[in-house]
């Protein structure tokens, strides 16, 4: 039975005829299904709807129906003879899709149009029917974009799993082990929070692993129309999401999960597509992959990038995808007043193991980042990592002392709007051991195990208001979930300026806004007196040098530096990294890090870094971390790094850590303070 694969789309399609063999048996409870709203034109005269028909046969076709909402007898009388006048009839494009090619089914039947012609900020009813299920249904009412910049509020979910029953943990669970309750609750309870906003978003963007594997259909009856039943044989009312689904665009990007277990690496399945139709304006050749979209005044780019294993094996995939980035945000930012881009891997990792001992995926910042900092990208927003994360204003400068395996590119805090915000969210719960929050670039991270969060952003005139809201709760009295709404950060984004543009305020037109004029500059401020610099290290073994205690923080008194082992000039030392954690927040993980200097003349083999910590600090899993440190050649450098995870019942101070580097039996020692916070 042959398979049909088209250059782009990843859908696997038979001829109509053996497709429809292969469809779900129609049942009296044979309905229409994941009914949505999404984007694939402009924002403000079009809107696309797409959902399944379990009932299809051959033959089966589908129409949709709009009318501007509040008309007499709404959209239902579109249906009849004669239609009113103000009606619009859509005839629906039909696929037949499998998630996996075996050519042995089933076949699902989609049903997909756009309206057009629309009539800007206007609200519509609308209505879905097919000849197999002439009933119908009528998931609710949209709302158009404007014509220009307005402010609105939109929403993103990131790291869903809706089938994950392995580690979504319940909320409300008495313990992180407590793993009993599906994502499909937690998506559930986001929709029912996102659903009862004052003001509800124009749309939700997801960034990607919506499930565990994307070839399975009867996941994304979950995401999209919250169909689940308990172990106990209750249904989950999954009404909130069917609600809100039909009453707002769902966009989402590809995740790795969306590619899992499908038919050939690097092309996810085809029920993704099926179900997710988009603007189809991304690189050429991959259209449907990555796409963008204007919506009133700020423009959105949906990247692709996790085509299921690492972007350096699809290189030339990825270089293409690259230039189609640079130029879609040149274009959109002489016509939009923000850029916000939705990517499933974030460029910055917050997971442990995704940074030590090697960097994982570093092409995703070291090939982004300079595109987000060229046209001033106001904020990234990723999945992934599983964990609520949002960092300081950065820019991308190049790595010191890179080794191979880490990113080329590292971030450098900047003011406000002088760089980029990066934001990784978990929506449903999923949170991965291993949070690495005591990164420099952390401004603020979730403060417990599990964290389901929405992300809302409000677009001003020239700044975002944004909020993680937390979407869990468990009720005291009754013992059932409730929706709590409940913000757990809320921080502002103005506008960041393209590279090469001057710094003065944006006026109203022109890219981002013309210049506006120069303020006066402010008097400089006074500096702050340096604090003293340690004692040189006492003379000991020769062969290596003594380190100098560090200087101390502005107006305070520096650390004396510990006794070392001082040798003849050319030798071994050892001093405190820049980006080097010098606080972090209990239950916590703290990285130092330390550059080790090789001045002698030949290679040192064998050394390792210890870090000693006090009982106090309650480092998990012991008070002795150890690292082996590569062999490093003469007259070189290397950046070494150890990762403390910090104990939940750590004393609230400054800690000293001693930390020691072993060479060929000497040792030199060097004292680092660790600030505990609440």
């Amino acid at each position: 039975m042959a398979i049909h694969l088209p250059p782009r789309g990843g859908r696997w399609l038979l001829p109509a005829a053996a497709a429809a063999a292969l469809l779900p048996a129609a049942t009296a409870h044979a309905a229409i299904t994941d009914a949505h709203l999404a984007f694939t034109g402009d924002t403000s005269s079009t809107m696309a709807v797409t959902f399944k028909d379990d009932a299809a046969v051959v033959g089966t076709t589908g129409t949709a129906f709009a009318r501007p909402a509040g008309g007499t007898g709404g959209v239902a009388a579109c249906a009849t003879a004669p239609a009113p006048a103000d009606c619009i009839t859509l005839p629906l494009t039909r696929t037949d899709a499998q998630g996996v090619a075996t050519g042995t089914g089933p076949f699902y039947a989609y049903f997909t149009g756009t309206f057009s012609n629309l009539t800007p900020n206007t609200r519509y009813d609308w209505s879905a029917s097919t000849t197999a299920t002439p009933a119908g249904v009528s998931p609710g009412t949209f709302t158009t974009g404007h014509t220009g910049d307005a402010t609105y509020t939109a929403a993103t979910y990131g790291e869903v799993h809706v089938d994950d029953g392995d580690d979504v943990v319940p909320f409300g669970a008495s313990a992180p082990g407590d793993y009993s309750v599906q994502g499909v609750v937690g998506l559930n309870q986001a929709n029912t929070v996102v659903k009862n906003q004052n003001v509800k978003p124009a749309f939700v963007v997801s960034s990607g692993d919506n499930m565990n594997d994307g070839t399975m259909e009867p996941m994304y009856d979950r995401l999209l129309s919250g169909t689940y039943t308990f172990p106990n044989g209750t249904p989950l009312d999954g009404s909130p999401t069917r609600t809100l689904l039909g009453s707002v665009p769902f966009m989402s990007a590809l995740g790795d999960h969306e590619y899992k277990n499908t038919a050939v690496a690097g092309t996810a399945s085809p029920l993704y597509y099926a179900h997710f139709p988009n603007t189809d304006n991304g690189p050429t050749g991959q259209e449907n992959r990555s796409y963008s979209y204007d919506y009133d005044g700020v423009h959105w780019t949906v990247l692709e990038a996790s085509p299921g294993v690492h972007p350096a094996q699809f290189a030339d995939y990825w270089k293409h995808e690259l230039a189609w980035l640079d130029a879609d945000l040149a274009s959109a930012v002489t016509r939009t007043r923000f850029q916000i881009v939705v990517m499933h891997q974030p460029p910055f990792h917050s997971k442990t193991s995704r940074v030590y001992p090697e960097y994982a995926d570093p092409e995703f910042r070291d090939d982004v980042m300079p595109i987000f900092d060229k046209y001033g990208v106001e904020a990234v927003v990723s999945g992934h990592d599983a964990h609520n994360v949002r960092s300081y204003p950065v820019v991308g400068t190049p790595t010191k002392d890179w080794t191979a395996g880490q990113a080329k590119m590292s971030p450098e805090i900047v003011a406000p709007g002088k760089g980029t915000t990066y934001l990784e969210q978990s929506t449903t719960g999923k949170n991965y051991d291993g949070l690495l929050d005591g990164e420099p670039w952390v401004a603020w991270s979730q403060d417990a195990a599990t964290m389901p969060a929405v992300l809302f952003f409000t677009f001003g005139e020239k700044t975002i208001s944004a909020k993680f809201v937390r979407t869990d709760a468990l009720d005291p009295v009754t013992g059932k979930l409730m929706p709590t709404g409940k913000p757990v950060d809320t921080f502002t984004i103005p506008q960041v300026q393209p590279t090469g543009t001057d710094d003065t305020p944006v006026g109203p037109a022109g890219p981002k806004g013309d210049t506006g004029d120069t303020g006066a500059a402010g008097a400089a401020g006074a500096a702050g007196a340096a604090g003293p610099k340690g004692d040189t290290g006492a003379k000991g073994d020769a062969g290596l040098n003594g380190v100098t205690g560090a200087t101390g923080a502005t107006g305070a008194t520096g650390p004396k530096g510990d006794t070392g082992a001082t040798g003849p000039a050319g030798s071994f030392t050892l001093s405190v990294a820049k980006g080097s954690a010098a606080k972090v927040r209990r239950g916590h993980t703290a990285t130092l890090a330390f550059t080790l200097r090789n001045d002698s003349a030949s290679a040192v083999l064998g050394a390792k870094l210890a870090a000693v910590t006090p009982a106090a600090l309650k480092v998990a899993g012991g008070t002795t971390h150890t690292t082996k440190v590569a062999d490093l050649d003469a007259d070189a450098s290397r950046t070494v790094r150890v990762a403390l995870k910090v104990g939940a019942g750590a004393a609230v101070r400054t800690h000293t850590i001693s930390v020691r580097l072993t060479v060929a039996g000497k040792t030199v020692r060097k004292s680092v303070a660790l600030r505990v916070t609440r």
